[in-house]
């Protein structure tokens, strides 16, 4: 365990993409005082991820180096473990396909054990109102996940959860002298994912539970997801 971050109770990893949710809530915790932890991923179902530099570029613009860290996290080991191992009794059973939920879910997987590593004790994500629509941000995978970080003594918050639409993101973010355009990647699954009941959702978690607990506290671990050498700044 980092000693270091240990001794930090303002230090929070915050899933970060580079869009404009996930850069509001990175604002917002660094004025609430907080060493922000911003989390990148690699492996999973998204492409384009170089805009998220731009957005590391504004960060290190506007931001003191000691309030925040970069880094990436590959995640295709576990992405393959939760999303497509099993895929077709998935989709058989709940009757939807719900693999960017398994790829939000290799990401929580990652950050925990990242956070468990370095003495974090909070994990962070853009979720916001306006968006809970998606499975990964409404309020059944939003419970599931702050029971699953409980499990490993981690607080898992939503800053930005009060927001209801884009425009009042953008004006924020442009007032603290961000860009408001969404710099960050897209998904191979853009626009084929349909809308989902909390039934299948639910349905979808509680058979993920086991396997998402052995990823988190087995030894093989990195056998699935490892930091980069260069830990992604």
């Amino acid at each position: 365990m980092n000693t270091e971050s240990a001794s930090d109770p303002h230090a929070v990893a915050l899933l970060f993409s580079g869009g404009r949710d996930s850069t509001l809530a990175a604002v917002r915790l660094w004025r609430g005082g907080h060493h922000v932890k911003l989390m990148g991923f690699e492996g999973g179902f998204g492409y384009g991820a170089s805009f998220r530099q731009l957005r590391v570029q504004e960060v290190s613009d506007l931001v003191p180096p000691d309030k925040y860290a970069f880094k990436t996290l590959k995640i295709h080991g576990l992405v393959r473990r939760i999303c497509l191992v099993g895929l077709v009794e998935d989709i058989l059973e709940d009757r939807y396909q719900l693999l960017l939920l398994g790829e939000f879910l290799a990401m929580m997987v990652a950050t925990i054990r990242f956070c468990h590593n370095e003495g974090i004790t909070r994990i962070a994500s853009g979720a916001t109102a306006y968006q809970d629509f998606y499975p990964e941000q409404g309020a059944v995978s939003t419970a599931f996940i702050q029971d699953l970080c409980a499990k490993y003594q981690i607080h898992y918050e939503r800053p930005v959860s009060d927001c209801v639409d884009s425009e009042a993101v953008k004006e924020e973010l442009l007032i603290a002298g961000y860009s408001s355009k969404s710099l960050e990647g897209s998904t191979l699954l853009a626009d084929i994912c349909d809308s989902v009941p909390d039934t299948s959702i639910a349905s979808f978690l509680t058979r993920k539970e086991a396997v998402l607990n052995s990823l988190i506290d087995g030894d093989g671990l990195n056998d699935y997801c490892n930091l980069r050498p260069d830990g992604g700044r």
